[in-house]
């Protein structure tokens, strides 16, 4: 049997139900696969930190001073940038929060592999798939040492790997895996049995959602806003920054004006384009000289 594709909306209440709970009582026995995935979390955060300190001393520099209270239409994408880069981490923190229906994955089902890493579930029957184990070493390193290893589950449309922080980790997903296989391919009644989507079988499937659930678990609005939270995040730092960098030059030129106590900071204040140069030039008879 191919792979076959389905949004989880489409699928009966029912069946949404039952792999709700199959996901969240099987995660403690192995029966959860996690796809392998290099986000460089702890180096984006030290990226941003570092672009955000940047920003931060470009909005201070001059702030108030009468020979350079404005910033250059010039310095907006720094401070786009400033604020685009920490809001995306801040983005990722809030779209890590599990308000999915099933949590983002891949999951050994008795006789499927199921990709859950979007709202269209990938369902990869394991009758017929082979299973194989490579340790991974890091032979850089002055003493070899163990980097975990990797299970491939090779199929009919093709194969898939996820990696695993030890041997043990891998060596037990691959036993699961290996077992359902063996009783998927003799007992073709457990297999029928044990198919968490024989419910779902009788009605056309799409990838693309026809219906709208009211209960049970179900994908909605909030979860696509939380999938993109990074990117949401960071567009949104972006549009800001024009705004911030003329609400800076605003308060500036404000704090600039308080301080006008001669003549000469007066001209000077004219000179830098002031909002309030006209006020300024009244004001100019009783200053100081």
């Amino acid at each position: 049997m191919a792979d076959e594709r389905v949004h989880f909306n489409n699928l009966p209440e029912a069946t949404r139900i039952n792999l709700a709970i199959f996901v969240k009582t099987k995660r403690a026995t192995m029966q959860e696969l996690r796809k392998s995935q290099s986000t460089g979390v702890i180096a984006v955060s030290i990226f941003s930190i570092v672009v955000a300190a940047a920003a931060w001393f470009i909005l201070k520099k001059g702030y108030g001073d009468l020979a350079s209270f404005r910033l250059a239409p010039i310095k907006i994408p720094l401070i786009c940038m400033g604020l685009a880069f920490p809001f995306a981490v801040i983005g990722a923190g809030l779209g890590s929060i599990p308000v999915r229906p099933i949590p983002a994955g891949a999951y050994v089902a008795p006789t499927q592999i199921i990709d859950a890493t979007s709202n269209v579930l990938r369902i990869t029957p394991l009758a017929g798939a082979t299973v194989e184990v490579t340790h991974l070493i890091d032979r850089d390193a002055v003493l070899m040492r163990d980097i975990g290893s990797n299970v491939r589950i090779e199929t009919k449309d093709g194969s898939m790997t996820f990696r695993f922080p030890s041997k043990a980790a891998a060596l037990s997903a691959a036993g699961i895996v290996t077992r359902n296989i063996e009783k998927c391919e003799t007992d073709p009644t457990w297999a029928e049995r044990e198919d968490l989507f024989a419910a779902a079988r009788n009605q056309p499937w799409t990838t693309r959602a026809t219906t709208t659930p009211t209960a049970g678990p179900r994908f909605s609005r909030l979860h696509w806003f939380a999938s993109n939270a990074t990117w949401l995040a960071f567009l949104l730092g972006v549009a800001l920054g024009p705004v911030v960098w003329w609400a800076r030059n605003q308060l500036s030129d404000a704090a600039a004006f308080k301080k006008i106590r001669y003549e000469s900071e007066a001209i000077l204040y004219q000179i830098n384009d002031g909002n309030r140069a006209a006020e300024v030039e009244a004001m100019r008879p009783n200053l100081a000289k």
